[in-house]
Parts: C-alpha cells; sequence; structure tokens
C-alpha cells in the first residue's frame, strides 16, 4: 500500500500528463497511455483515478478489472 505523500504525487502526476494532453489538443488518454508515461502499477493507477474521477475532476470508464478503459 501506498504512503499518502505518494498518493498525492500519484493523483498530481495524473493530473500534469491529463493537462498536457489537452494543451496538445489529445483530451482522451488511454489507462495504458498514463500507465506507461507514469510508469505506475495498475493498482496505484487505478486508485489515483478513482480518487480524481470521484471529486469530480476527471470522468473515467474502467474495464472490468477496475482499471482506466483505453479509449478508443
Amino acid at each position: 500500500m501506498t504512503r499518502l505523500r505518494e498518493r498525492k504525487n500519484n493523483r498530481e502526476a495524473v493530473l500534469r500528463s491529463l493537462y498536457g494532453a489537452v494543451e496538445r489538443n489529445r483530451p482522451e488518454v488511454s489507462g495504458s497511455v498514463l500507465r506507461a508515461e507514469l510508469g505506475l502499477p495498475d493498482e496505484d493507477l487505478s486508485a489515483a483515478c478513482a480518487y480524481l474521477a470521484d471529486e469530480g475532476l476527471i470522468s473515467v470508464d474502467w474495464t472490468s478489472h477496475r482499471t482506466p478503459r483505453p479509449s478508443r
């Protein structure tokens, strides 16, 4: 289990990545792109995305394994 500081850092990293994608006119980012760019394990990436979605900051399509679904 990651510590609070690490979870906060993961959330900030996800937001920075998403903001960068929007700046490049790519508003939809797949889970696999985030995973590759940030190097986060699935569990940590899912936790960060779930928190941000619960706060209303992002919207996420989930796979049946509770990981972010790649966009099509």
